[in-house]
């Protein structure tokens, strides 16, 4: 039988138990215990590469030499070193079947050439993806609960500070809580006002660059992009709003827009 092996790592940082070598020593010991007749007649390593197949050039060749009937059996240490999407996997091995090829993952045990190895693994895809799914199901849970309390992720836009309360220990109180920055908020409050009167965006760079309005960052120049994004702003500058679950809830976060602008 003709056996390949393919590893790989993200980073050639990773922890020694997933390294390059470590996955090739277990998949060699593998299959000299099991098919110690067998001879490899490629190692397919990997490294630096990203999630996506399209990314992976040397898995690109694996699948190649397959197509091209260069081996038989592929062996690589975890399933995850292939395919973290069930549907990818599923396809994957679908692929291998009508190819006559077979595959073993080592650490999970799941060993084709064997009866049974096929349902183990679509067994473990398919919880692997549950999880995967319950995973993001809570991530998207709490970023609603989150932005429910007045919590903004992330930085906070232009006219905003974050609420720097801290306990006794230093520890911040009051995180992702927006409160409104005096200085950034007059210029929100002139860009609004200007491009009501009929500014384009190209005359508001303009007019703040000629007033010696700097950005955030300190730079001189406004580009169209940032103006944009400002503008695109409205419905948190005007009402305090945010969209929680695909619905505008307004007074969310402090209102810039009011009497002042208009």
């Amino acid at each position: 039988m003709r056996a390949v092996i393919y590893t790989r790592v993200s980073t050639k940082g990773q922890e020694d138990n997933f390294s390059i070598d470590a996955q090739e020593r277990r998949c060699k010991a593998w299959l000299e215990g099991m098919f110690p007749e067998s001879k490899v007649v490629e190692i397919y390593h990997e490294v630096g590469s990203g999630g996506s197949v399209d990314g992976r050039p040397i898995y690109q060749k694996m699948m190649q030499d397959m197509y091209e009937d260069k081996w038989d059996l592929l062996i690589f240490f975890k399933l995850d070193r292939l395919h973290r999407n069930m549907k990818n996997s599923a396809d994957f091995f679908d692929t291998l079947r009508e190819h006559s090829k077979l595959f073993v993952s080592v650490s999970e045990n799941i060993d084709t050439t064997q009866p049974g190895g096929e349902m183990l693994y679509y067994m473990l895809m398919a919880f692997a993806q549950m999880e995967r799914e319950n995973i993001r199901l809570r991530v998207r849970m709490g970023m609603t609960e989150a932005k429910t309390a007045g919590i903004h992720l992330g930085r906070p836009p232009y006219g905003y500070n974050m609420v720097a309360e801290t306990d006794d220990k230093g520890n911040r109180t009051s995180k992702g809580i927006l409160e409104i920055n005096p200085e950034e908020a007059l210029v929100v409050q002139r860009i609004f006002s200007l491009y009501k009167a009929g500014y384009s965006i190209s005359d508001l760079c303009y007019d703040l660059v000629i007033e010696g309005i700097k950005t955030r960052q300190g730079k001189p120049m406004w580009h169209r992009e940032t103006i944009k994004k400002l503008l695109n702003r409205e419905q948190l500058y005007r009402f305090g709003a945010v969209e929680i679950d695909g619905k505008i809830r307004n007074n969310v976060h402090p209102i810039i827009l009011g009497d002042e602008e208009e």
